[in-house]
């Protein structure tokens, strides 16, 4: 991952005009950044410099959150191709990612889906479900396993409680991942949710849920 690229990304995301961010992405192009690094590294990391300006008060409230929202449109226009949301299919893995209520940071969750659709697993995201929602799809649909993703360490809470309806809708039978930056600032994580793991490492996740994906171009 070349530094100066996704300098240049973060930065455009945050230009008022949308154009830079078009010239950005050509810049890319010509580096030869397939739209995989462009899912998997440059979109997450020029993210997390966003974040990450917010708090070192180089950037506005204006500023990320215009960045962020102008990623999450590239990451739809790279990431289309790798569709997920779907009823899966006849030996075709089925996870389904979930976004507790009251999080905000809902594009990891978006980066992760894509990367999951990469590798053939098919993605079931859902941001802020209530109970009746899920009984639905874990009731209709056959998942192998369950992500809750979590950004902020002040929503562990929610999180449990997410990850117990969970547990007690899949009667014991679906297994829980959670992880995201929260992860980083609490890595008691897994205890103080009660999910079966707590990682960052998508192969992990998928290999406790028995997915054995295979990485698409």
């Amino acid at each position: 991952m070349l530094d100066h690229l996704v300098a240049h990304l973060a930065s455009a995301a945050c230009e008022t005009d949308s154009a830079a961010l078009t010239r950005a992405l050509d810049e890319l192009r010509r580096a030869h950044v397939t739209d995989m690094a462009l899912v998997s590294d440059y979109i997450p990391e020029a993210a997390r410099r966003l974040g990450e300006g917010w708090q070192n008060d180089t950037l506005s409230f204006l500023d990320v959150t215009l960045g962020t929202s102008r990623l999450s449109e590239l990451l739809h226009e790279v990431g289309g191709d790798w569709k997920g949301d779907d009823a899966g299919g006849a030996g075709r893995p089925t996870v389904l990612l979930v976004v507790p209520p009251g999080e905000q940071h809902t594009l990891g969750a978006a980066v992760l889906a894509c990367r999951m659709r990469q590798q053939g697993v098919s993605v079931c995201l859902r941001i802020a479900p209530g109970l009746t929602e899920l009984a639905a799809l874990i009731a209709t649909r056959g998942f192998d396993g369950a992500m809750v993703t979590l950004a902020n360490v002040e929503k562990v809470e929610s999180c449990a409680v997410l990850v117990r309806a969970l547990r007690t809708l899949g009667k014991g039978g679906l297994p829980v991942v959670v992880g995201g930056a929260a992860l980083q600032a609490e890595p008691g994580l897994q205890g103080l949710t009660g999910a079966d793991l707590a990682t960052n490492s998508l192969e992990a996740a998928l290999a406790l849920f028995g997915v054995d994906a295979t990485q698409k171009t």
